[in-house]
């Protein structure tokens, strides 16, 4: 009898009118377990028709964590009775609705628009003009009303700490005008929190976040985002364009799924960017995020990667534990990381300074992608680093390792700090992890778990030595250091050179 009252709610009409014959999850019901090392969304996530529950089967190996789309469901939960936005008294106080032209405006403080097929009548715009406005349980579609620029949701600078979470967003494969037209664009402050939901076949950018003065922090986890500009050239699943994010921002636990080819020339999968002469990027963490890319775009950019471009700036940015099948981006760059626009010949941007890439794993063949340089181009002549400024990017967690006393003949029964400034997370430290040094000692791990820095003490023992002392490896000796989602730190390096520090 269960199994039958589980097959039955699996095929009830979802909001878009199609019927998912699939079986349910979210929230660790639905005959699976959440049970998972990684703080990865899907205990939290709705119950309802997972998406592409098989996507994954067939790779040599896939993503540890649970993945958005594939082993829990997102989107407008199964049982939510959506409401018609022009019946009588549905809409909110704080909210107006426009019928003439299909617009409903939020003006009020803190108003939750929960419920609401957007799609109907030929679609609905929701625009945002106040602060605290919460979007879930809900339904888009880009109809006839959208316009040439295909928006169902925006938001001027009158908006702060926007929430959407467990809605779908459908596209419905209408071309827009190229580089202007999205489905969402936003103009807030403080935060903007998307989780839970899923955006499918927009004919252009999905996500626009653009022109914010004041610092903005962008929380983007636990969607899915499917077939994304398919209509129109230079499409984005996401794009930042003279806007001020500041740290604290994660692109994180998202899945990206591409099957219908681009018209292009196109630009990223899942790609962060500080473009604009306004733009300003500080602490974002790209991680832990699913990357497919079936479909061919001979003219694409890249997958995964990072730029700062048009006297756009930024610092401390990470990209860092992602899984992707490259297939389709590959056929242009060779390589999912070519994130900066490099080219000899053809350099265009900059990374963020500092900046980290690691582990980008391939689920095709199971092997870690490396970041092409200069001297180690892609197939196609691609490479990453150095950018334009001569900058390398760091390779680990690590951005850098700083002494104090940063100089100076340090002797025995002294004793010399080491920093270790990690990617902008909250680290833990178990145990009492060590860094080897070219003198013959040892730093031990002394203090800083729960934050970005963590300190490693060194007293001169006798008759260790060292002119410009350097460090030779960073060891876990027993112990653990993990961010807050579960990633175990990547501390290849930088093995630093000490120039003027000396033991003596």
């Amino acid at each position: 009898m269960r199994k039958f009252i589980r097959m039955v709610a699996a095929l009830l009409l979802l909001p878009s009118g199609t019927a998912y014959a699939q079986p349910l999850g979210g929230g660790g019901s639905g005959g699976f377990s959440c049970a998972s090392s990684f703080v990865d969304g899907c205990p939290g996530a709705p119950v309802a028709a997972i998406q592409l529950p098989t996507i994954l089967n067939h790779y040599a190996t896939r993503p540890p964590w649970k993945v958005a789309g594939v082993d829990y469901a997102v989107g407008v939960p199964v049982g939510v009775v959506l409401k018609d936005p022009e019946a009588v008294g549905v809409i909110p106080s704080g909210a107006t609705i426009d019928i003439r032209n299909h617009t409903i405006t939020v003006t009020g403080a803190n108003v939750t628009l929960d419920s609401f097929d957007f799609g109907l009548h030929n679609g609905y715009t929701v625009i945002v003009h106040a602060a605290g406005t919460t979007v879930k349980n809900s339904h888009f579609l880009v109809g006839a009303n959208a316009g040439t620029l295909g928006t169902v949701l925006s938001s001027n600078s009158s908006c702060s700490d926007l929430t959407l979470f467990n809605n779908e967003f459908d596209g419905a494969n209408i071309a827009v005008t190229p580089q202007e037209g999205t489905t969402i664009s936003i103009f807030c402050s403080g935060t903007f929190t998307v989780q839970y939901n899923y955006f499918h076949n927009s004919g252009g950018d999905m996500i626009d976040i653009s022109k914010s003065t004041t610092a903005e922090v962008d929380v983007i986890r636990y969607n899915l985002f499917k077939d994304i500009g398919v209509n129109t050239g230079h499409e984005d699943t996401i794009q930042w364009f003279n806007s001020t994010i500041g740290s604290g921002s994660v692109v994180r636990f998202n899945t990206v799924y591409q099957t219908v080819n681009k018209p292009g020339p196109g630009n990223g999968l899942l790609v962060e960017l500080s473009e604009g002469s306004a733009a300003t990027m500080t602490g974002l963490d790209s991680s832990n995020n699913t990357v497919i890319s079936l479909a061919a775009c001979s003219t694409c950019n890249w997958g995964v990667g990072f730029y700062a471009a048009l006297g756009g700036v930024a610092d401390h940015v990470s990209v860092r534990h992602n899984f992707i099948d490259p297939t389709g981006i590959n056929l242009f760059t060779a390589s999912p990381w070519f994130g900066n626009g490099q080219k000899p010949g053809a350099a265009t941007s900059n990374l963020a300074h500092p900046m980290a890439m690691h582990d980008l794993t391939n689920m095709v063949s199971g092997a870690k992608v490396p970041v092409p340089s200069f001297s180690s181009p892609s197939a196609r002549g691609y490479y990453v680093y150095p950018d334009l400024s001569g900058y390398t990017p760091s390779l680990s967690d690590i951005f850098a390792i700083v002494p104090s006393p940063t100089s100076g003949d340090i002797t025995t029964g002294n004793t010399i700090t080491f920093t270790l400034d990690m990617v902008r997370a909250t680290w833990t430290v178990t145990g009492t992890p060590t860094i080897s040094l070219s003198s013959g000692g040892t730093a031990y791990y002394s203090s800083g778990s729960g934050s970005n820095s963590l300190v490693f003490t060194y007293t001169v023992g006798a008759g260790q030595t060292a002119t410009n002392l350097a460090v030779t490896s960073i060891n876990l000796a027993g112990g653990t250091i993990k961010d807050s989602v579960g990633n175990a730190a990547n501390l290849f390096g930088p093995l630093t050179t000490f120039a003027g520090l000396n033991v003596n």
